[in-house]
């Protein structure tokens, strides 16, 4: 946390809730963060936890479309001295154990020279793969990552951003554009600030009893304090909900092999029977076996239909088959298809 360590509030906890509550902001309106450039996804997050003990410890974004998180530390008036040590320690173990975790220094403007240019341009060209005419706080900073592990200090560097937030004073930058947000959000603009305020008071709670908040529960305390969003917030959230199906769905897995291929084109097409067929129930299992090697020669009569359009244009539909038939891969293309093309789907 900024200022201290554990969860027992203070002053030092201004800029922690304030991070907290503008994730919260963007958690709501489905913006960006814009604190990493990632190839496959932008980082719009769906839930923010406070004090988890993890690398970060402050808080935990989690983010849509990916299993990257990223794990926060916020400290006001930060120097190259002993508490960059100590977040050093906390980045440098969780990067090692997980290789999906993002750490972020999140300073403010009072952090000392060194830290808020040389240091923030130097991770920037890192994560670019440039690694020469480095600073000397930066030379440190690696100096004394490569002290914790054998892995590389310039490739756990990388996974470390740092940013600088101007969000404490009321014309702050950064408290201006959430309330920009909000105002886009809410049903009622004028509520922005009273928005901001709630969510601020909020992550203060959350840090005291290490809580988590994700679209759902920030909408109901909101609610709670009589302060509406927009019935056109489902309208951004619909087209983000049914993009994140299409991406989940692109791909299964082989069992046995580990690997992932795509719905759309690596797929054995499906025969649905076009009328009933009645068998006898089979009593030992050599009759059973039996049976079931009967459906893939009755699936080549003339009256089958294709299984993919049975369940996309169907308004009932049960899919029945044996074990390993294809069933479940079956309706997950059909999730595909149908997301792909605006329909409403249920992902159970």
């Amino acid at each position: 946390m900024s200022g201290g360590s554990g969860s027992a509030g203070g002053g030092g906890y201004n800029l922690q809730a304030r991070m907290i509550a503008l994730v919260g902001v963007h958690v709501l309106s489905g913006e960006p963060l814009a604190w990493l450039e990632m190839k496959e996804c932008q980082d719009i997050p769906c839930a923010v936890s406070a004090e988890t003990g993890g690398p970060g410890d402050d808080f935990c974004v989690e983010l849509l479309h990916t299993n990257v998180t990223f794990e926060v530390q916020a400290k006001r008036g930060l120097s190259a001295d002993a508490r960059l040590n100590e977040t050093l320690d906390h980045f440098a173990s969780g990067l090692v154990k997980d290789p999906l975790v993002h750490c972020i220094l999140a300073i403010d403007p009072t952090a000392s020279r060194p830290i808020q240019t040389h240091l923030l341009d130097d991770l920037n060209r890192l994560r670019q793969g440039r690694e020469d005419r480095l600073h000397p706080v930066t030379q440190k900073v690696l100096r004394y990552i490569a002290t914790k592990g054998a892995h590389s200090a310039r490739e756990l560097a990388q996974r470390i951003s740092l940013h600088i937030f101007d969000i404490e004073r009321r014309p702050a930058n950064e408290r201006l554009n959430a309330l920009l947000l909000l105002r886009r959000v809410l049903a009622d603009p004028t509520q922005a600030e009273a928005a901001w305020s709630t969510l601020v008071d909020d992550a203060m709670q959350l840090i005291q009893h290490r809580g988590r908040r994700d679209a759902q529960t920030l909408a109901r305390l909101l609610s709670s304090n009589h302060i509406h969003l927009a019935d056109t917030t489902s309208s951004t959230t619909f087209p983000r909900y049914l993009s994140w199906l299409e991406e989940t769905t692109a791909t299964f897995l082989v069992p046995g092999l580990g690997v992932r291929l795509p719905i759309e084109h690596a797929w054995v097409h499906l025969q649905a029977l076009g009328d009933t067929v009645e068998m006898e129930r089979p009593a030992t299992l050599e009759a059973k076996l039996a049976s079931y090697h009967e459906w893939e020669r009755l699936s080549y009569r003339e009256h089958s239909y294709s299984a993919q359009d049975v369940t996309e244009f169907g308004h009932r539909v049960v899919v029945i088959g044996g074990p390993g038939a294809g069933k479940s891969t079956l309706c997950q293309r059909t999730a595909h298809r149908l997301a792909g093309s605006g329909e409403r789907v249920l992902r159970v």
